[in-house]
């Protein structure tokens, strides 16, 4: 193993902020945002703490061990007043969620397809999935890539009310048929989960395999990174959110058990993230026609900006 490689590979991290920023002012900023982006149910106080210590660490080239243990630390020592909570409830918030993509498809393209299954591809939790199934009168079924963490067991687990199914990520239009025959796809979604197929081929292939699903009238929905550049940014975004959400569903984890996750999931985890007119030529490519495609809404905290660049997209089959 040559030198260089060996600094990427134990740190990632640092090495990816140092890329991305050569003025320390603007990556002293992007940490800020992006502790608020993660950890936004914390006072700003505490953020901007956990900021000046980042800062510090990460221009020492420290390691990504060293890093998340900082983060982790952190994180489980806050204390009852740290938290400010989120501006609006989870009911709120889920509604908030589903309300906007109906936006985006339009009641028109809705009423076509009530009754027929929504295909959640990479469901999660199943929240969503369940919200707007129920909302627009739509069978949920929701699909996984099995992974080394289950989010949709752990924590309040929504799949276990829907029809929940797992697959290896290429099989798609077989693990559906053999699970649900001939019972009609009327949505397919992918709610940011489409950069999570390792390759452009596999993300290529998947929506190939939706079109085919769909009927004459089907609907694709896709929420994802409108990402121009290199993926640095969005990829640390995944890191820093997926160790929250870590140390919330698994709170019985000490941080070696979290780090034995986050060695595999920073070394070998590949995302692909696109411009939002490279997805919308993608899609077109395959026979979708595009429906509609607008920013994410933006969450109104004062000292926040929306780093993860977030698209929503409908199509029609």
């Amino acid at each position: 193993m040559s030198l260089k490689h060996s600094i990427i590979y134990n740190n990632y991290i640092s090495v990816g902020f140092l890329k991305l920023y050569d003025n320390k002012y603007k990556m002293k900023d992007y940490i800020y945002k992006l502790i608020r982006y993660s950890f936004t149910h914390v006072n700003i106080n505490q953020s901007k703490l956990i900021t000046d210590k980042l800062f510090t660490i990460i221009n020492n080239f420290d390691s990504d061990y060293n890093i998340l243990k900082l983060l982790f630390n952190w994180y489980i020592k806050l204390k009852k007043k740290d938290f400010i909570g989120y501006e609006t409830s989870d009911a709120e918030y889920i509604k908030s969620k589903v309300t906007n993509i109906n936006k985006i498809i339009t009641q028109t393209h809705l009423d076509i397809i009530k009754n027929s299954v929504l295909l959640d591809i990479g469901a999660g939790d199943c929240t969503i999935t369940k919200a707007f199934s129920d909302y627009n009168n739509l069978i949920p079924v929701g699909i996984d890539i099995k992974s080394a963490i289950d989010w949709g067991s752990a924590g309040i687990n929504v799949c276990s009310q829907i029809n929940h199914i797992s697959y290896n990520g290429n099989n798609l239009k077989e693990a559906y048929v053999k699970n649900f025959k001939n019972k009609k796809v009327g949505l397919i979604m992918y709610n940011h989960s489409l950069h999570h197929f390792g390759s452009f081929e596999n993300i290529y292939k998947s929506l190939l395999q939706s079109y085919e699903l769909l009927p004459k009238g089907g609907i694709l929905f896709i929420r994802e990174h409108n990402n121009k550049g290199n993926d640095i940014d969005i990829n640390l975004q995944h890191i820093f959110l997926s160790l929250r959400y870590t140390i919330e569903h698994y709170s019985v984890w000490n941080f070696e058990q979290i780090w034995k996750y986050f060695e595999n999931f920073i070394y070998t985890y590949t995302s692909h993230f696109f411009s939002k007119e490279f997805l919308i030529k993608i899609c077109k490519k395959i026979g979708f026609k595009l429906i509609n495609a607008k920013k994410n809404q933006k969450l109104n905290y004062v000292d926040y900006t929306d780093i993860s660049r977030t698209y929503l997209y409908s199509f029609v089959k």
